[in-house]
């Protein structure tokens, strides 16, 4: 019975590994104020490109090194789009997740069939020394190493307190002097490097098979399944008293709903702005609010009344 057991532990934590990575990657960009739903196509992309690299190869090390290279640029199309264009999230999320599951498949056409058989690395063999625990791949113990660190990066060193003032409010952060814009490339990013680590181990270690649709298909139903789903709900939770009144009932007074929609999301407490309420007072940076004119401590750039975050 205890064996038995121990057998389910180990296979939950087999299966539930790509979803460690593609989730910690997540929330990072989330608490920067973030919100990319395109980690499906990142995982197929990156999926693709280490099967084929440690193919060509035979290096696992190399093919997620490359997986993490496909998936960081497809975030940093993002990143360009979302944050430095100011793109709805959500529309740039979903193309890119349709972009990156055609690019998977249709690379993959090349590999159908084909199973990879690496020898194992000089790590694996240690842990494999192991009671029990040593059926575990190197990659699953890495995303145990980055629960931690990724806990303690966010709520215990200055660069994470930063970060998160950035998502929670950007205006207040760029106010007291942080780089809105860098922090959040960088954490797009780190996102996408996570996520071509999940792609990568469901290539390489949990199917080490590319069949017509099986790669792509196992991807989609670890990540959409349940990344979407609660992508979704999160927005839902935060917009849906603006968005979708109850029958009957019309929505709250001073609340504008096409500016809702374009938000950023910023938590369950988020404001919303008032009709009357330019650009710049959404963002809550009015220059005589800010610094009036003629006191010390002036920005040292100019911020006009079209910039928001």
């Amino acid at each position: 019975m205890i064996s038995q057991l121990a057998q389910l532990l180990i296979a939950t934590l087999v299966a539930g590994t790509p979803l460690v990575y593609a989730a910690l990657g997540e929330l990072v960009v989330e608490r920067a104020g973030v919100l990319n739903m395109g980690v499906e196509g990142m995982m197929v992309t990156g999926a693709i490109s280490a099967f084929a690299v440690t193919m060509a190869t035979g290096s696992v090390t190399l093919g997620v090194i490359v997986a993490m290279a496909a998936a960081m640029a497809l975030s940093l199309l993002f990143s360009v789009l979302a944050i430095s264009f100011r793109a709805n999230q959500v529309a740039v999320g979903l193309a890119l997740t349709i972009f990156g599951t055609s690019l998977g498949s249709y690379i993959g056409k090349s590999y159908v069939g084909m199973a990879l058989v690496v020898a194992p690395s000089p790590l694996a063999a240690f842990f494999a020394r192991i009671p029990l625990l040593g059926q575990l791949h190197p990659l699953v113990w890495l995303s145990w190493i980055l629960f931690g660190a990724t806990w303690y990066f966010l709520y215990r060193t200055k660069a994470g307190l930063a970060l998160r003032a950035v998502g929670e409010s950007p205006a207040s952060a760029h106010a007291i002097g942080y780089p809105v814009i860098r922090i959040r490339y960088l954490a797009t990013l780190f996102g996408g490097a996570l996520a071509g680590i999940a792609g990568a181990y469901v290539s390489l270690v949990y199917t080490a098979l590319w069949t017509e649709g099986s790669g792509a298909g196992r991807v989609r139903d670890l990540a959409a399944g349940t990344l979407h789903r609660r992508r979704l709900s999160v927005r839902r939770r935060d917009h849906g008293a603006a968005l979708r009144p109850k029958r009957g009932r019309r929505p709250a007074a001073g609340i504008d709903v096409g500016a809702a929609l374009h938000r950023d999301h910023r938590g369950p407490r988020a404001h919303f702005p008032k009709r009357d309420a330019d650009a710049a007072q959404r963002a809550g940076l009015t220059w005589k609010a800010v610094h009036p004119v003629g006191q010390a401590g002036v920005m040292s750039w100019p911020i006009s009344h079209g910039d928001t975050y």
